[in-house]
């Protein structure tokens, strides 16, 4: 009999335990669901406890806006691949409210008979912007409508948004037009992936960084243009055939990589609608402004020849090599050459 109420004492008991156990386990979820986890490490410059923010993804972008709009953030404020390329002033901006550029167009160019083209010659100029006359290439204001004044935001505007095609600088004959996304990474470049670590946890993971793009490394321009006598006019003709900037290629140390690399061409005709719509700064009088398109047309800027058509389809640099300082002066001085026997020509048909 003893050893029956034994048996049954100790089942109670084995059940008690299980009843037990799972009423404590149910109050453990309790408490693991009400209470917040907090992984909290010790600092190790001040000896705090901190909350470390979570681990960021292995992809992870520091530098503009991607087309699928990952990472908004922009390290400059006149990066026109960043979300601040485009800020409207909400108030008027100016004591005298100017007219917008919007419904501006170009005049039509004086069309020449292929029989009335007399004389031309076609030569290769670059425009220096670190140059007195050409420092309005240079001013990095915007105007009422948050548009950048600087030419190289407006034409990188304008092949971003498809309004004009660039294309690859292997030729200046346009011949390989490329998209936005292609002039987008030659602009900034390869992304490159950095190990980094973390100060508070000091773990590492890997971020994806994408190079901002620096307007003020694009110090010249170069230009194609034919300038061609019709004598059914008497009038000597420059046309622009293209433009392309010339960008200042810098490694991570801050040494010069490559010099003057054209970056794309762009065909001028195309982009004289563009052109018209934006003001260049004027530093002599603030309220007259005049377009970019009338900045080129009327010559209003100061270039020197590099290059003139010959057989041999050689630079004045490749004629003239060398880079000491009397080379360089030869070389400006063979360029004058080259203009002034455009300005002559012209003379010489005249008799006084």
């Amino acid at each position: 009999m003893k050893q029956v109420i034994n048996i049954k004492i100790a089942g109670l008991g084995i059940v008690l335990i299980m009843l037990g156990g799972n009423v404590f386990a149910q109050v453990n979820t309790r408490l693991r669901k009400t209470t917040p986890q907090t992984n909290q490490v010790v600092n190790p410059a001040t000896g705090n406890a901190v909350t470390p923010p979570p681990a960021p993804a292995p992809e992870t972008y520091t530098g503009n806006v991607t087309p699928e709009g990952v990472g908004k953030v922009s390290l400059r404020a006149d990066n026109v691949f960043g979300i601040d390329s485009t800020k409207p002033s909400l108030r008027n901006d100016m004591a005298v409210p100017m007219d917008t550029n919007d419904f501006r167009t170009p005049l039509a160019y004086q069309y020449i008979r292929p029989d009335d083209a007399m004389w031309g010659k076609r030569v290769w100029a670059v425009i220096d912007t670190r140059q007195k006359m050409n420092l309005p290439f240079r001013y990095p204001g915007y105007d009422q409508n948050g548009n950048s004044m600087t030419l190289i935001n407006i034409l990188l505007q304008a092949v971003l948004t498809d309004s004009v095609v660039a294309f690859s600088p292997i030729d200046d004959r346009f011949t390989t037009p490329l998209t936005s996304e292609q002039v987008e990474q030659l602009v900034h470049g390869k992304p490159y992936t950095m190990r980094i670590t973390d100060p508070v946890t000091g773990l590492e993971h890997d971020t994806t960084i994408y190079n901002d793009f620096d307007p003020q490394s694009v110090q010249r321009y170069e230009l194609k243009e034919d300038w061609v006598f019709d004598k059914a006019t008497s009038t000597l003709y420059c046309r622009i055939i293209g433009l392309a900037p010339l960008q200042t290629i810098m490694n991570q140390d801050g040494t010069v990589r490559t010099a003057d690399a054209p970056m794309f061409w762009m065909y001028y005709p195309d982009l004289r609608p563009v052109l018209a719509k934006y003001n260049v700064f004027n530093a002599n009088n603030f309220y007259q402004h005049m377009s970019w398109e009338d900045l080129f047309e009327e010559r209003f800027f100061s270039s020197f020849i590099v290059k003139e058509d010959n057989p041999l389809d050689r630079s004045i640099k490749d004629i003239i090599p060398g880079n000491t300082l009397d080379d360089g002066v030869k070389r400006l001085l063979e360029g004058r050459a080259i203009r002034n026997q455009i300005f002559n020509y012209e003379q010489s048909l005249w008799s006084y």
